[in-house]
């Protein structure tokens, strides 16, 4: 099986963030990665999970929040 390899800067500029959010989101540990030299790489299957957790939790707050929005009837 054959690993794609994506960079920060290709992340950042897929999701419209900068370079320091996609940093700051793995060293949160929200994304893997792996430390090449002074690269940085992020295998492709692993950014397809992170965003397929991002897009969970976004639902959950959605529905959070919209669920205890009262009526303005």
């Amino acid at each position: 099986m054959e690993n794609n390899w994506l960079t920060v800067n290709e992340i950042a500029e897929y999701l419209n963030i900068s370079r320091s959010a996609v940093i700051n989101a793995i060293n949160r540990k929200e994304l893997k990665s792996v430390h090449v030299g002074k690269r940085i790489l992020i295998k492709e299957k692993d950014f397809k999970s992170f965003l397929a957790q991002a897009a969970s939790y976004k639902g959950d707050f959605d529905s959070l929040c919209y669920d205890h929005i009262p009526s303005l009837d």
